[in-house]
């Protein structure tokens, strides 16, 4: 303890004396160098990358978090068999996982071996009374639990450093270290040129001096390392702690572990409700072997009773470590023993240790004394070192398999302890066997001396936030997040089955009915099971094979009437369930009608079921029978794969169906059909002898349906038929004409095929049953409707009371026949639409008005008015109906007639106009300064209309010098051009010098049209008059050569008389103004 005290910083708890180190393990003289198996990394590593953090699952549910274990699952159907771990029993089980984790630095100050793999977080140290010890890997003896050959073994952050100076530490497999390892002179070798740690194989052993039979040699030396396994340094502190712990590259990374792992777990198990109890009593003096066949007799034992709730489920208790102080000062006990009672078999044990005493610095520090004896539910679970081995009789298996059971069970939970001190038993020592040496202690206590730490400690201690010094042999995981130092003489590996480990598995099965049975038939059926194992968190493998024994199989059948007649159970084969999960196929004992309480088989539901409640597993190498935890049984009532039906000509008898519409429309009566497939299902051919199909139209009123029948249709077993029913007609649904289109959106004709099961048989006439029933309503299926849309022609229309000429009142409507089937009326909008261009397509102004009319007969539609449009007459210009008919029932889409392209939904209504000539001759009596207008007859005059190929048209003028021009029609935006002239003049008046006519235009509009003539010269100018503009005045004498006067004023181009529509124009076309002299008489007078 001294030179402990001069390692580095980092010892556990405050140093106790120590009187002695382990000084068992003596090699001979070595004969050889060892192999050096180191390798320097020189500071950078290895580049190893972490698969993931290991994070310890708890197997089962635990409440602070809901947090469930993931159950094994497999890619067939069925369930779980049974779960358990094989934990008791003779035999050594590879453990993949890490014993040891310390948090801090871990300091051996006297140690043989610690079974298992181990992770420290800082430096390892080996204090210098050390002698050559295993610090990792496979024991001499243990709890049987050791690392792959291809593990990391040892991970160490921080520094080796073995303080011992000639005895080099061991080390079962592969170590990473990240600094290096070093003598405590920080030398790499010693006089000796050996180093500080070894890879504990043969060669090395042998050369060091063990006998090559030896017990060292046996256990330490692996036979299977991998090539190139090695002791690696330098490799820095974050690669070192990702540590291979399978050695399968099942890389985990150790870095920050206390954070992320013990402190979320121990606060987890704080978490979790207790539902057992504790109590406190003296156990009575005894005697109890402790180390092969030596003895130590105990008489001041206290116990701690913990009593559980005796339900298969995770026992949880919560110890109060400073009530527990109190109660050994109270008894005068100066150590504890274990008792459990109504602890169910293997189920896992969480001990809550908390509120321990505050010492004189506010650190709570506790130390604790084991006692030798260990009794579960009764029966005493302790062992002895060396048990179950040669030196200390083979008659201790029982003892050590139930004591490696009670240690994987129990987790000590120490959540809020900061120094834990695990001390030397007491006990007089009997000295009975000398292979144990130490003779001198007979009869002395062996608290303090090596004897002491042969007290062994079940179970696993967890220490998140504290540091811990051990002296007594642990068994279990140790996971302190602080620092420990161990005074022990060795610690053994047990993994908690509270964790999802690999000494826990799952068996699960699947099943399937091998019964090829028929009606009436005696032939034995059977069940095939297939079984496989898997790890208990259902995505590793188990570290064995299993056997597994006492299943049981039973058939249950199920008559017409529900009642259930069950077999009596029938074993199953052993099976042996291969450690990598292949799947094992067993078959059960055949059963025949007669296990049932049948004659014969009779229709009805039959199916098996497999029951596991004795069922036996063993780890099929060693014969060691397993712990279950939980096991099942496999329903198969709802479970196809289990079931078989034997039916009694007993069919499924099903219907597909598709519409054959056959271009059926409203202007049409083409026949519809429905094609029909009738599939059969069962094992018997039948015959169909009637099947009904029904043809249904939504009507005005409610369906109409017509039904017809297909008949006599045979279906083939397992098999179909397709067939075409009878046609159907309009007339079939009392529709007079063609069909009928459907009503509203969404409408469609449909077909609706039965079958009544009375109508089907078997092909010889028998009655059958159906389990399906064979009818399909089409209403819901879109392969069985069709779509009968609105005709094309559904209506027309022709406007009514029509008018050529502007100006009158009368009323005007549109005649509309409508060609709707089923409904009485239909809603409709009449529109009226004017436009003054005749040649328009869009309306100037539009009138709507709605009406409801017979939906198959011609009616008046609404009446029109010029009030309407808001004239006191109609207008000249273009009109046209538009016809809508909204959506509706009996309509199922807006339809529409646009009249403007319909001949006899428009009319032009143009206005009219009359050309009227008179030509008349100016006399005068210049003396009297008279002057006389008169009637000019035979002037002949030509009109050509500015149109092409319009006819020049010839007038002479009459009597009364006139003579009627033309009678017109013109448009309300159209205009017209005419010229006329003057082309012969009679005689005594000078014809119109050259160039000289007439211009006419007309020009249209919606009231009236106006007239506006232009002469072409001045003469042309200055013979054109209005009508009322001359007057006639005779006077008595002529003056040759005298000039006329132009009396009667200026044209007036806007003068005209429009009556009625008709527009007059008359134009007072002058004589020649230079008269012939004749006589004093007026003869030129014409």
């Amino acid at each position: 303890v001294a030179a402990a005290a001069t390692l580095a910083a980092g010892v556990a708890c405050p140093a106790w004396a120590e009187t002695m180190a382990p000084d068992e393990i003596r090699p001979g003289a070595q004969t050889a160098p060892l192999d050096d198996m180191t390798v320097d990394h020189d500071g950078n590593g290895d580049g190893r990358e972490a698969d993931s953090t290991s994070n310890l699952s708890l197997s089962g549910a635990d409440a602070p978090t809901r947090r469930l274990r993931a159950m094994a699952r497999s890619a067939t159907s069925g369930g779980t068999l049974a779960e358990g771990h094989v934990m008791n029993g003779v035999h050594d089980i590879e453990d993949p996982a890490t014993n040891i984790y310390v948090g801090g630095n871990m300091t051996y100050l006297g140690n043989m071996e610690t079974e298992g793999s181990v992770v420290v977080d800082g430096d390892m140290l080996i204090g210098d009374a050390m002698g050559q010890g295993l610090v990792a890997g496979r024991a001499m003896w243990g709890m049987g639990f050791t690392p792959p050959a291809g593990a990391d073994m040892l991970a160490v952050g921080g520094r080796f450093v073995n303080h011992s100076g000639t005895n080099p530490q061991w080390v079962g497999g592969a170590a990473r270290i990240g600094g290096t390892a070093t003598w405590g002179d920080g030398s790499t070798t010693n006089r000796n040129n050996n180093r500080p740690l070894y890879i504990a194989t043969k060669t090395n052993l042998t050369n060091m001096g063990y006998a090559a039979d030896s017990s060292v040699v046996r256990h330490w030396a692996y036979q299977n390392l991998p090539a190139g396994t090695a002791i690696s340094e330098n490799l820095g502190k974050s690669s070192a702690l990702k540590v291979d712990r399978s050695g399968k590259g099942d890389v985990v990374d150790y870095n920050g572990y206390v954070s992320s792992t013990l402190k979320p777990l121990s606060s987890r198990l704080k978490g979790l409700k207790a539902n057992g109890a504790v109590s406190y009593g003296k156990k009575p003096a005894y005697t109890h072997q402790f180390y092969n066949r030596a003895t130590v007799s105990a008489s001041n034992d206290g116990k701690i009773v913990f009593t559980g709730n005796g339900k298969a489920e995770r026992q949880v208790f919560t110890l109060d470590l400073g009530e527990l102080y109190k109660e050994g000062a109270g008894r005068g006990v100066n150590q504890w023993s274990l008792d459990f009672e109504n602890v169910p078999d293997g189920q896992a044990i969480v001990i809550n240790a908390v509120n321990a005493p505050k010492g004189s610095d506010g650190r709570r520090t506790y130390t604790w004394s084991p006692g030798w004896k260990v009794m579960v539910n009764g029966k005493d679970y302790s062992t002895y070192i060396n048990s179950c081995t040669t030196e200390g009789g083979t008659a201790g298996c029982d003892s050590w398999s139930r004591f490696r059971d009670i240690s994987s069970r129990i987790m000590w939970n120490f959540p809020d302890t900061d120094c834990l001190k695990l001390d030397y038993a007491h006990g007089t020592f009997n000295a009975d066997d000398a292979s144990v040496g130490n003779a001198d202690m007979k009869g002395r206590d062996v608290f303090g001396s090596f004897l002491g730490k042969g007290v062994l400690f079940p179970g696993s201690i967890l220490l998140p936030n504290g540091s811990m010094t051990d002296y007594a042999d642990t068994n279990g995981r140790i996971l302190v997040g602080g620092n420990l130092d161990f005074v022990v003489w060795e610690h053994h590996n047990a993994p908690w089955v509270g964790f999802d480990e690999p000494q826990r598995f799952t068996v699960r099965g699947a099943t399937r009915a091998q019964a090829p049975v028929a009606y009436g038939g005696t032939q034995a059926v059977s069940d095939r099971v297939t079984l496989n194992s898997t790890g208990a968190d259902g995505k590793g493998r188990t570290v064995y094979d299993l056997s597994v024994s006492g299943l049981k199989a039973t058939l249950s059948y199920r008559d017409s009437s529900g009642k259930v007649t069950p077999s009596r159970p029938k074993a199953l084969p052993a099976a042996r369930l291969a450690r990598g999960g292949t799947r094992t196929t067993v078959d059960t004992p055949a059963f025949a009608p007669s296990d049932v309480g049948l004659d014969r088989w009779l229709d009805g539901d039959y199916w098996f079921d497999i029951q596991g409640g004795d069922v036996a597993i063993t780890d099929a190498s060693a014969g060691t029978k397993a712990t279950l935890t939980k096991t099942g049984a496999l329903d198969g009532s709802n479970d196809e794969a289990e079931r078989f039906t034997v039916e009694r000509a007993s069919v499924g008898l099903s219907l597909s169906t598709k519409a054959d519409a056959n271009g059926a429309a409203a202007n049409n009566r083409n026949p519809v059909s429905d094609s029909v497939t009738l599939t059969n299902s069962g094992k018997t051919a039948v015959k169909v002898a009637k099947a009904t199909v029904t043809l249904n139209y939504p009507g005005y009123g409610g369906v109409k349906s017509a039904s017809k029948t297909i008949t006599d249709v045979t279906v083939p077993a397992v098999g179909s038929k397709t067939v075409s029913s009878p046609t159907f007609a309009p007339s079939d649904l009392k529709f007079a004409g063609n069909w009928h289109s459907n009503l509203r959106q969404g409408d469609r004709y449909w077909f609706d095929v039965k079958v009544d099961p009375a109508d089907v048989t078997t092909t010889a006439g028998d009655k059958v049953t159906l389990t399906t029933a064979p009818s399909h309503d089409g209403k819901s299926d879109t392969a069985e409707q069709f779509l009968i849309g609105v005709q094309s022609n559904f209506a027309s229309t022709k406007a009514a009371d029509t008018f050529s000429r502007p100006g009158g009142t009368a009323t005007v409507h549109d005649d509309i026949t409508l060609d709707f089937d089923e409904v009485p009326t239909l809603r409709v909008t009449s529109m009226l639409n004017w436009a003054a261009d005749a040649n328009a397509t869009k309306a100037d102004a539009t009138q709507s008005k709605t009406a409801t009319l017979k939906a198959k007969a011609t009616s008046a539609g609404p009446s029109f008015t010029p009030s309407d449009f808001g004239w006191k007459t109609w207008r000249a210009g273009k009109y046209w109906y538009d016809l809508v008919i909204p959506t509706q029932t009996g309509c199922p889409s807006e339809k529409a007639i646009n009249g403007v392209n319909v001949a006899a939904e428009r009319w032009t209504v143009n206005e009219t106009f009359s050309l009227d000539l008179a030509k008349l001759a100016y006399i005068g009596q210049p003396g009297q300064g008279r002057w006389s207008n008169e009637p000019v007859k035979g002037a002949v005059f030509t009109l050509s209309e500015k149109t092409a190929g319009s006819a020049i048209r010839t007038f002479t003028t009459d009597a009364n010098g006139a003579v009627h021009l033309l009678d017109g029609t013109i448009g309300a935006t159209d205009e017209r051009w005419f010229v006329l002239m003057e082309v012969r003049t009679p005689t005594s008046y000078e014809e119109p010098g050259s160039g000289t006519y007439w211009t006419i235009h007309v020009k249209g509009g919606v009231d009236k049209a106006t007239v506006t003539v232009t002469g072409s010269n001045a003469e042309a100018k200055a013979l054109i008059k209005g009508q009322d503009g001359s007057t006639v005045t005779v006077g008595n004498r002529l003056v040759p050569g005298a000039m006329m006067p132009l009396t009667g004023g200026r044209f007036d181009v806007a003068r005209a008389a429009a009556l009625a529509g008709v527009v007059t124009l008359g134009l007072l076309i002058a004589g020649c103004w230079n008269l012939r002299r004749r006589d004093t008489h007026p003869a030129g007078r014409d």
